[in-house]
C-alpha cells in the first residue's frame, strides 16, 4: 500500500495500515519473501534503508 506525495511527485509506503495480520504473521511472511528481496533497483525506483 503506498500514498501519493505531490510535493515529490512520489509514492511513499505505509505498511500494514488496517491490515489484521499479527505481527508473528507479517513477520514469518516477511522472511519467507526475503528470498525474492531484489539486491539491486530500477532507476526509477528509489529505496530507502
Amino acid at each position: 500500500m503506498a500514498c501519493y506525495d505531490p510535493d515529490t511527485e512520489e509514492y511513499q509506503s505505509v505498511c500494514r495500515v488496517m491490515s489484521g495480520f499479527s505481527d508473528a504473521f507479517c513477520i514469518e511472511k516477511w522472511l519467507n519473501l526475503l528470498i525474492l528481496k531484489i539486491v539491486i533497483s530500477r532507476q526509477s525506483v528509489r529505496i530507502l534503508g
